[in-house]
């Protein structure tokens, strides 16, 4: 029964926009990859999936014209995006089948550790979320604080009607800087270590060293430094075609690389 609630709450989201059902898909396999490296149990794990599946619910009832315009949106048109995690809660919250978990990871979402997040402005304390951390009141809840991370991670590395998308270094330096006042600091440490800041097929540049400006794509993830993949290098600087070149940056410690969208 509850995968049908869950299952018609997707359904939902596809209907109203797809973009969003594909966003909240790509969240549940990020928050559920974090909890997992922090040991939460199998069913809390499926409590989180469930939340994170349906964190979104709430934008069903917002006018989807306000997530497609490509300029700045009025603050009166953003108080009316920021009321969806809110409106989410209130859709699930009932459900029984649901569950309270995952109706408060869609509440909770969009806090931030400083407290100036939104709809309630609750605080984080930085520690660890792992799987024996409480909830003081008034705080968030360790699950919400690992959606957090997810969140703001997928939201970056997707396009938006009004921005491209960042790649993933990008992606990961911007969430350093948030790390501490809006994202749990301990959390996305550990989520640093198993997501790769230049997954495979990653398009790069060289920056520096013998092959300065080549452009290759990254051939394998390094498990021992995700931050130091494998390149292969495709096109000199000049962008011509060459012959493949695989440059283990694990070996190479003095060239580095930045990610490009093509």
């Amino acid at each position: 029964m509850a995968d049908i609630k869950v299952l018609n709450g997707l359904s939902s989201l596809k209907r109203q926009d797809s973009f969003t059902y594909q966003h909240c898909l790509d969240v549940t396999i990020l928050s559920v990859a974090l909890a997992n490296k922090l040991l939460y149990t199998k069913k809390k794990l499926i409590e989180l999936a469930k939340g994170c599946l349906l964190h979104d619910i709430g934008r069903i009832l917002i006018n989807k014209s306000l997530y497609t315009q490509p300029r700045k949106l009025s603050s009166q048109e953003y108080e009316l995006i920021k009321k969806h995690p809110q409106i989410g809660y209130l859709v699930l919250k009932d459900i029984t089948q649901v569950g309270i978990i995952a109706s408060h990871i869609a509440y909770q979402h969009h806090e931030q550790q400083d407290g100036l997040g939104y709809p309630r402005g609750l605080k984080g304390n930085n520690l660890l979320p792992t799987p024996d951390k409480s909830t003081e009141e008034g705080y968030i809840m360790p699950l919400a604080e690992i959606v957090s991370i997810a969140n703001i991670y997928d939201a970056l590395v997707s396009p938006r009607a009004y921005r491209s998308a960042y790649t993933p270094d990008q992606a990961f330096f911007i969430m350093k800087r948030l790390a501490g006042t809006q994202l749990n600091i301990e959390a996305f440490r550990v989520f640093s270590d198993i997501i790769p800041i230049y997954p495979i097929g990653t398009t790069v540049y060289i920056l520096n060293g013998k092959y300065k400006n080549f452009i290759g794509v990254v051939s394998k993830v390094n498990q021992e430094n995700l931050t130091r993949p494998t390149i292969r290098l495709l096109y000199n600087s000049s962008k011509r075609r060459i012959t493949p070149l695989e440059i283990d940056l694990v070996k190479n410690q003095l060239i580095n690389v930045a990610g490009i969208i093509i």
